[in-house]
């Protein structure tokens, strides 16, 4: 159980969204103590069949940990241990029986020196339902959710040409790759939303299980600014912190998106644009109200 007076707060997300900078400024925060690894896991793997996959990998990494360990004495021997050890530790959390999370608040406590929030950033438990939602939110009596949102085409096109510069190409095989995935996805007949960046079905969920005083939205066309991050600091109840908003993790290659093509995207996603305005009205960023050209922070790239 967490310690009296201790905050557990959830951060989601869609990918390519922000949460990684959120993720950062939290855990650079004196107030808070989140995990050394960025997204726990911890919630997706053991009510989603389709996120297994987190504990396959970590059970790997396991296993080569465990292959390379020195045969001799000495500090080689004694660093491998010791990421063996911890990597070991942090599978333990699905070793129970998913009706009881000691051990997860465990691993979340692990390390922690009286600190008013603890946290958990793990993007895609934006997938959870709404009874997952609920679970989560009565492992404490004060458990709150951070939820940041991205402009739907901005956010599409950016995990494009990461997915893009993970395969490896040269400067032309990179764009001519990237517009294929576009184009590809343009002519397929469903739509473009994946899961994780279902916004509309996301905060239906959690708003269906969790009190409204207890979620914050963000937006990233915003968060890297004063404001935004003081009503972040509001919200959880932490004394004003300096933020680092010229930090960027992760950044996709510039590559501009043609106009034909940026407005075809808009229209494949404007069910999710009309979700927001109806949601959000006048809070929603400007940067999703345009429906056609380039905008201009299309190549600017997530913290």
């Amino acid at each position: 159980m967490l310690p009296p007076g201790v905050t557990l707060l959830f951060g989601i997300g869609a990918q390519k969204a922000g949460t990684t900078w959120l993720y950062d400024y939290l855990s650079g925060h004196p107030e808070c103590h989140l995990p050394s690894e960025k997204e726990v896991h911890y919630f997706d793997v053991m009510r989603l069949a389709g996120e297994t996959q987190h504990l396959g990998r970590r059970l790997a990494r396991i296993r080569q940990l465990a292959a390379n360990l020195p045969e001799t004495s000495g500090p080689a021997l004694g660093h491998a241990t010791r990421r063996l050890r911890r990597t070991l530790d942090l599978i333990d959390i699905y070793a129970g029986d998913g009706r009881s999370h000691d051990r997860y608040i465990d691993h979340l406590l692990d390390g922690s020196m009286d600190e008013r929030i603890i946290g958990d950033i793990t993007p895609s438990y934006a997938m959870l339902d709404r009874e997952t939602f609920a679970e989560m939110a009565g492992l404490a009596p004060d458990v709150r959710f951070v939820f940041v949102l991205r402009d739907p085409v901005d956010r599409a096109w950016s995990a494009i040409r990461q997915q893009v510069e993970l395969e490896g190409h040269d400067d032309a095989g990179f764009r001519s790759r990237c517009l294929e995935i576009v184009d590809a996805q343009l002519r397929a007949p469903r739509g473009l939303v994946p899961p994780r960046s279902d916004y509309a079905r996301t905060i239906h969920e959690l708003e269906a299980a969790v009190a409204a005083d207890r979620i914050h939205y963000m937006f990233y066309e915003d968060m890297f600014r004063p404001d935004p991050v003081a009503a972040l600091a509001r919200f959880l109840g932490l004394t004003p912190h300096q933020a680092d908003f010229e930090r960027r993790s992760r950044a996709a290659p510039i590559f501009a998106l043609d106009a034909r093509r940026l407005t075809a995207l808009r229209a494949k996603l404007a069910a999710q644009y009309d979700f927001a305005e109806e949601k959000f009205g006048s809070a929603l960023p400007d940067a999703w109200h345009r429906h056609a050209g380039i905008p201009a922070h299309m190549g600017e790239e997530m913290r």
